[in-house]
């Protein structure tokens, strides 16, 4: 364990012996979800070379989440999801008023 607090998450020996184990847990914990948040960011980046490479965007019939699946692509595609446009929606609304 002290290896991990040390080497891995660079604290000081000082400050790991200074921690209680529920501390340390807490610690560890958001140290893994930074790890993981890191790995994820690298494999979107290489979907993205990748769907480029394969799917230029000229030829496009696939989207970049059809093309590989990453963990959390789900609120991804919400984020993304084109949002109607104010011009249309005021076209719509002009039509009912007159």
């Amino acid at each position: 364990m002290t290896g991990i607090a040390v080497g891995q998450m660079g604290l000081s020996l000082d400050t790991f012996l200074g921690l209680t184990p529920q501390q340390f847990e807490l610690a560890y914990e958001k140290f893994i979800e930074r790890i993981e948040a890191d790995d994820i960011q690298a494999e979107r980046r290489a979907r993205l070379v990748a769907f480029r490479t394969v799917c230029p965007p000229e030829g496009k019939t696939l989207s970049v989440y059809d093309f590989w699946y990453i963990k959390g692509d789900e609120l991804m595609k919400q984020a993304a999801k084109p949002k109607p446009s104010k011009r249309n929606r005021f076209e719509e609304l002009n039509k009912k008023w007159q």
